[in-house]
């Protein structure tokens, strides 16, 4: 019965609205609460997001948010204190985010590490020359530890600060980037489910869709190969093991019910979906549904 619940609340998909570049984007739709034998089930809420590879090639793509990062680690140091992202006017809103080399280091005092740029809010409150200190002791941080701050736009600088003291020597290794994700409203959530149907415009046996939870957990550090991979909740090649190419001129499906993986969007938590393809023009269209339901 779980499951038709699930398969329901797909049935609410709204019809294709928007769409940009590869992308087609749908507003969700929410139903209020259900009870199927005796329980009661929060909001179910499923988005839907379009997707295509033709014309472009072969590569790492999102839907539902985006990871940018370069694959080199930044050495920051009293020497080179200041590390960019992005470009000017560039329309990102997104969160500016750091993954740790290590604990840094200083020799006396407090540095800390800091965002600067343009920030933005959900409600649309555009502050220029903003300032946001995202680790208020390099010291204090481990390896692989994930922080984000506020969401930018436009280009970002990363900046070692002095706190306190009168420190000379010190420094800290950083892989760094934006981070997009949806929280569905900045909503608390269960994942219900994911489903994937396409079709093919390529012979592809790289492809995949892997779904993540942003959060803080299972991260991993590269100074030089750095991939942004959050927990992930579910992947298709995981999934279908052996069957998962696409074969070109043929539909291709991938469906996972439950996940029940518990989500803070009121925090800092979210979903992304990332799509790997191996080959120019591997997906002719896709359209792609992510079920949930409220638990706050």
């Amino acid at each position: 019965m779980k499951h038709l619940i699930f398969i329901f609340g797909f049935l609410l998909i709204c019809a294709v609205s928007f769409s940009q570049g590869t992308h087609s984007f749908t507003n969700y739709h929410a139903r209020n609460n259900i009870t199927v034998d005796g329980e009661v089930y929060g909001s179910l809420v499923t988005k839907s997001y379009g997707f295509t590879s033709q014309g472009i090639g072969s590569g790492t793509y999102y839907v539902a948010g985006y990871y940018d990062a370069p694959a080199t680690d930044a050495n920051l140091d009293q020497g080179s204190t200041t590390q960019t992202h992005g470009t000017a006017n560039g329309c990102y809103a997104a969160h500016a985010f750091v993954v740790c080399g290590g604990a840094g280091s200083t020799d006396v005092g407090v540095v800390g590490l800091r965002v600067t740029g343009t920030s933005i809010t959900d409600a649309g409150v555009r502050t220029a020359t903003d300032a946001d200190t995202i680790i208020a002791d390099i010291t204090a941080v481990v390896l692989n530890e994930y922080v984000e701050g506020k969401k930018f736009i436009g280009q970002v600088t990363f900046e070692l600060i002095t706190m306190s003291g009168d420190p000379t020597t010190y420094d800290l290794d950083i892989n760094y980037g934006f981070a997009k994700y949806e929280d569905f409203g900045n909503h608390d959530f269960n994942t219900l489910g994911i489903e994937a149907v396409g079709y093919a415009g390529a012979t592809d046996a790289n492809f995949n869709i892997t779904l993540f939870k942003h959060c803080d957990a299972d991260w991993n550090y590269s100074a030089a190969a750095f991939e942004p991979t959050p927990t992930v909740m579910i992947d298709l090649q995981t999934v279908h093991n052996t069957e998962y190419s696409t074969i070109n001129g043929h539909p291709f499906a991938f469906k996972r019910i439950p996940i029940g993986t518990a989500v803070s969007g009121a925090g800092s938590e979210g979903i992304v979906v990332r799509i790997v393809t191996g080959q120019n023009n591997t997906v002719q269209s896709m359209d792609l549904h992510v079920g949930v339901k409220f638990t706050e």
